[in-house]
């Protein structure tokens, strides 16, 4: 009951009153039924382009044409793995292949590296990600010359040939590495997890349990001393003794001024005033 009611409040009921039981299996779990049988890609999925694409419709052409007509079924479940992480084909229209060209070039040196570039996908959008070889080709091969001017001069046609065979090169590369090479798929992640023989496998296994043995082993100790708290030392100090005037000396009460000896004389200073 919960796990219907969980389900009915993503789908509404009355959207599945439309479909059949096989289709909402197909929907949810693909198809890989007939896995020989080809396929066009353009009648299973919407395809998006962005601007830079939209820009270039030789780009676009070509490699739908390398797609579509020059892989066979097999090539085309590695492509649908490689786009969209798994080769299951889905009911007709109900996903999305995105087609981006976001590589910029603005030197020859750019542009080298461009043409070498392979395509990469972000399988958790459905979008590859294109480079731009028209552009690169046209500034490297062809003096940076445009489509009209190839097309004045009669050398279109050998463009184009040049341009599918480099793109299809480069995407058959990057489509048939796809299991094992990083691409994070829970397959290959799987195959990457199974045994092999192969002696380098064995080798670099039996290096991490070297390793890993030799962290347990290995014990750290840090000597630390606690910082003893600073004691000024007590200096003792010396009382300088006080000298005392012997109480049996008369003091003298002249207060410096000659003459003057007792009191007596004192008042005789005063007087007249």
């Amino acid at each position: 009951m919960n796990i219907r009611a969980g389900f009915q409040s993503i789908v509404s009921t009355s959207w599945l009153l439309s479909i059949s039981a096989n289709d909402l299996k197909n929907l949810i779990c693909g198809n890989l039924l007939h896995l020989n049988n080809n396929f066009n890609i353009l009648d299973l999925f919407r395809i998006r382009k962005d601007d830079d694409v939209k820009e270039n419709p030789i780009l676009y052409s070509t490699f739908i044409t390398i797609v579509n007509d020059d892989m066979n079924a097999s090539d085309k479940r590695m492509f649908l793995k490689f786009v969209t992480g798994i080769n299951k084909l889905p009911l007709p229209m109900s996903e999305t292949i995105k087609i981006e060209s976001p590589f910029l070039c603005f030197s020859n040196e750019e542009h080298a590296l461009n043409l070498m570039r392979l395509p990469t996908a972000h399988t958790c959008f459905n979008t590859i990600e294109l480079p731009n070889y028209v552009e690169s080709m046209l500034e490297l091969q062809y003096d940076g010359q445009t489509i009209d001017d190839l097309e004045q001069d009669g050398m279109k046609l050998s463009f184009l040939n040049k341009l599918k065979i480099h793109m299809k090169e480069k995407l058959m590369l990057a489509i048939s590495n796809t299991d094992g090479s990083g691409y994070g798929l829970d397959e290959a992640v799987g195959n990457r997890e199974a045994p092999n023989n192969n002696e380098n496998v064995k080798q670099e296994e039996v290096q991490q349990e070297e390793v890993q043995e030799l962290r347990r082993s290995v014990t750290i100790v840090r000597e630390t001393e606690e910082p003893q708290p600073f004691v000024q030392e007590k200096i003792p100090r010396e009382e300088t003794p006080r000298e005392e005037t012997p109480r049996d000396e008369e003091s003298d009460d002249s207060f410096g001024i000659g003459g003057l000896s007792d009191e007596s004389d004192l008042d005789n200073l005063f007087d007249g005033f």
